[in-house]
């Protein structure tokens, strides 16, 4: 509830509604971020798993050690693109296959309702012609 007088939060009506560009580019801001979280996340775990794979190899010197680590966390990242890219190739299909049904949805109803506006004035021509005569 705002007071009259400014004392109170500002209504919802004072804040104008965001454009779609401004939703648009807030939504791709979140998703980039998410990206770039998840992402963060997939190294910090590939780090952590080839940690405790090469913790298995206890022959390994040094170097070699920080090679097996730095080579397994290289192969899940590149699998985790691979992986990512699919996902995003299978969902953009899937988007397509809707916004097609849709369309086609769309074209059914706009014809439907066409063609019972159709019959609807031709039944009240028919029932005013029976009503003159």
């Amino acid at each position: 509830m705002t007071s009259e007088h400014g004392g109170g939060p500002p209504s919802s009506e004072a804040r104008p509604a965001p454009r779609a560009g401004e939703r648009d580019e807030a939504a791709r801001g979140v998703a980039e971020l998410e990206s770039y979280l998840l992402r963060q996340t997939e190294t910090h775990n590939a780090q952590h798993d080839a940690a405790c794979f090469a913790a298995e190899l206890p022959w390994l010197t040094s170097a070699q050690r920080k090679q097996v680590i730095r080579l397994y966390v290289r192969d899940r990242k590149a699998l985790a693109r691979q992986t990512q890219k699919l996902i995003e190739t299978a969902l953009e299909q899937r988007a397509a296959e809707v916004a097609t049904a849709y369309e086609a949805l769309r074209r059914r109803m706009c014809l439907t309702v066409s063609v019972l506006i159709i019959a609807l004035t031709f039944a009240l021509c028919l029932l005013s012609l029976t009503l003159l005569t």
